[in-house]
């Protein structure tokens, strides 16, 4: 888990501190859909990693107290399909996919 964290969350994390317009833009630009309503985040996605295999992305932005969170979650169904391995690649994949069209 703690490389799934360090090549998924951090990326995001680091690469869009201060930006969450970008990270919008990037997740709609992979066909994410945005969550409205998501209560205590600055921006909640929902992203298909692959078929049958979404991804629920939940980003607080950096403040003067914290610095930027994202946690990428996988619903529970996703274990059918996939092995914990392969759910940490298609993550670390995805967060390519993200960073790659900001030029960061």
């Amino acid at each position: 888990m703690s490389y799934f964290t360090g090549n998924t969350n951090k990326l995001i994390e680091s690469n869009f501190a201060g930006s969450v317009d970008a990270l919008q833009t990037a997740c709609v630009g992979l066909s994410g859909k945005v969550i409205n309503g998501a209560p205590g985040y600055d921006l909640c996605v929902e992203l298909a990693a692959l078929p049958r295999v979404p991804v629920r992305s939940s980003f607080n932005d950096r403040d003067e107290d914290f610095p930027a969170q994202c946690t990428p979650l996988f619903r529970k169904s996703a274990e059918t399909y996939l092995t914990l391995k392969s759910m940490a690649v298609a993550g670390t994949w995805l967060a390519g996919k993200l960073v790659a069209p900001s030029g960061r």
